[in-house]
């Protein structure tokens, strides 16, 4: 039986799956090629070299953790919903792939830079929600989406593999907080 080609997508699903089990030492091509069970010409057909990999890979990681959930978010047309629906993406997708590329971000300046621009799309989304949810003034709106952002983060890696429900109710009490700290 003769076995799928491995795509450019199927390449950077494989990596950020391994990246969330294993860390960012997986990401080596060899490594990588080896636990895929799959050729180095296979890996070169699709990346000229490792950085234009790991370039994909940080485009790949911010398209389908940040701005596709942004996009899914802003379709919803209540701001409350709005609200509700980021929180509940936020603490079902795979944390241990956020962790492994704060990892990888430590290691590696192309990373660190990718992550940065990453966490300020994602704050810079959260305070624009507080302003027109809350009717917040945008200074106050921003230190308090560096609030729950930083919290959100906070939780990752101090609750590594923490279940589901803790960060639940962890998300569900900043939330009643800022509820009855702005009147919603």
């Amino acid at each position: 039986m003769k076995r799928k080609r491995f795509t450019r997508e199927d390449w950077l699903d494989f990596a950020l799956a391994r990246l969330a089990e294993n860390g960012p030492e997986t990401l080596k091509v060899t490594t990588i090629c080896e636990a895929a069970g799959r050729t180095i010409g296979s890996f070169y057909h699709h990346f000229d070299d490792q950085a234009q990999f790991f370039d994909a890979l940080l485009g790949h990681w911010r398209k389908t953790n940040t701005e596709e959930v942004i996009a899914a978010v802003e379709a919803i047309p209540d701001a409350d919903r709005q609200a509700e629906r980021l929180n509940t993406v936020a603490m079902t997708m795979n944390q241990a792939v956020e962790v492994g590329m704060r990892q990888f971000a430590f290691q590696n300046k192309q990373a660190a830079r990718a992550v940065a621009e990453i966490d300020e799309i994602r704050i810079s989304y959260l305070a624009q929600s507080y302003v027109r949810r809350l009717a917040l003034a945008e200074a106050d709106a921003r230190l308090l989406a560096e609030l729950e952002y930083a919290a959100f983060v906070g939780t990752q890696i101090v609750w590594r593999g923490g279940s589901l429900g803790h960060g639940q109710q962890l998300s569900g009490l900043f939330q009643r907080l800022v509820a009855s700290r702005y009147g919603r």
